[in-house]
Formats: structure tokens, C-alpha cells, sequence
């Protein structure tokens, strides 16, 4: 799962962090836990085919940082699993930073079987489009007297967006409605579209046009962001 860093401005450094996701089902029994790993930071979201790992806690032979034995148990129940130690996630991002990451790079935070795993065993959880995603929080340290400055969460689908008609020859509006995404620190969001049609504009909150003939059917992707 993959965090982009935020900017450490002069003075501040990272000092502990926590991770938590929400787990919605683990099917058939799995006979072992799920531990948790640090990947190594990269300037791309992209996850790569050699990034999984399924074995003993610690017995990576990559760079990954193993930071929680037996982070889901094999008896674990359905909702919210946080981790255990604030100081290990924060080590982990704080050495990424010192190697050479910065601000829009990604860390990865990795949920390995702890054995190996048959017969379509596996669990499920939330993802960062159902308003329970996935969530990496960190505390960043101020040298100069400032305490601990808050970090930075993005922005996730909240109420979403509803499927809409146009009609041929009629002026079409649609603004996108004040709930539809949501930003756990109360910021102001801007959006882009994607896959709009040419009949139609979008001026980063309504979309206006008049299709001059019968219209066909169109998937369009709003995405949001805020200032950080």
C-alpha cells in the first residue's frame, strides 16, 4: 500500500508513526497471520511484481523493514487493526527520508503471510475508496521548539458520485456535491476529470454542455486533492 511523504520543512524529523486498515473478511482459515513490512521509498505509486513476500517475520532477504510480527493473528476478528509500536514506523520512514526521499515520494507499507497460504485461503480488507481506507499517521518532531506537527492525510471517497442523464438538445449542468469526497484534516479540495466527453466541460467543480445529439453512455473519473 503505497503513502506519499510529505514535506519536512528545516528542523523537523519523524519521530513515530502508526498504520491501520480496516479488515472485512478472512476467508477459509488461514493458517497463518499477516506481518507488517516497510518497502524501500520510490518516486512512483506503482507496486512491483517482486515486492510480495510470504514466509517467517524477518526472513525478507530485500531491504524491507519488518516492523510487526503477526500484525492481523490467525484468530483475528473483522474491523480496525492499528499496529502496536509508534517508534518502529516511525524508524522505518525517518530512514527513508535520510536516504534520499522528500516530499511526493512513497513509502509502502507491506502485509506479508506469515505462512504459506492453499485452497484460495486470504483475507480482505478496505480499500482508499470505500471512506474505511487504509491509514499511515505520523508524528514529526520540530528541533527548534515547535512540538510535534501534525501530518498530512489524503483526501478519500466519501458519499461519491451518482450516475447522471443528459438529454439531446438540453443544457446539462452538474456540480459535484459538497459530501461526495472528504479530507480527514478539514482541507479545501480541488478536482480534475477524466473521460469527458466532448460535448461537455468541466471548470473543477460543475460539469456544463449540451449534447447535440442523443448521448451514449460515459464512465468519467473525478479525482481530489488537497493542497498538501
Amino acid at each position: 500500500i503505497g503513502f506519499k511523504l510529505p514535506a519536512l520543512s528545516s528542523g523537523e524529523s519523524v519521530t513515530g508513526g502508526s498504520f491501520s486498515i480496516e479488515m472485512t473478511r478472512a476467508a477459509r482459515d488461514p493458517s497463518g497471520g499477516l506481518d507488517l513490512y516497510g518497502l524501500g521509498y520510490r518516486s512512483s505509486s506503482a507496486v512491483k511484481v517482486g515486492d510480495f513476500y510470504q514466509g517467517s517475520f524477518g526472513g525478507d532477504s530485500t531491504d524491507a523493514w519488518a516492523l510487526e510480527d503477526d500484525f492481523v493473528g490467525s484468530d483475528a476478528s473483522t474491523g480496525r487493526v492499528s499496529s502496536a509500536s509508534s517508534a518502529e514506523i516511525g524508524a522505518y520512514v525517518a530512514a527513508q527520508y535520510a536516504a534520499g526521499a522528500g516530499e511526493g515520494d512513497y513509502v509502502f507499507i507491506r502485509l506479508s503471510p506469515s505462512a504459506n497460504e492453499s485452497d484460495y485461503k486470504f483475507w480482505e480488507f478496505d480499500s482508499a475508496n470505500s471512506g474505511d481506507e487504509p491509514v499511515l499517521e505520523l508524528s514529526i518532531g520540530d528541533s527548534n521548539g515547535g512540538g510535534e506537527v501534525p501530518s498530512n492525510g489524503a483526501p478519500y471517497v466519501a458519499s461519491g458520485l451518482s450516475a447522471r442523464t443528459a438529454v439531446e438538445g438540453s443544457a446539462f449542468s452538474y456540480a459535484i456535491p459538497g459530501g461526495a469526497f472528504a479530507d480527514p484534516d478539514g482541507d479545501s479540495l480541488s478536482y480534475v476529470a477524466s473521460g469527458v466527453p466532448s460535448w461537455l466541460s468541466f471548470n473543477g467543480s460543475t460539469f456544463t454542455g449540451t449534447p447535440s445529439s442523443a448521448p451514449s453512455s460515459h464512465s468519467i473519473t473525478v479525482r481530489a486533492s488537497d493542497p498538501s
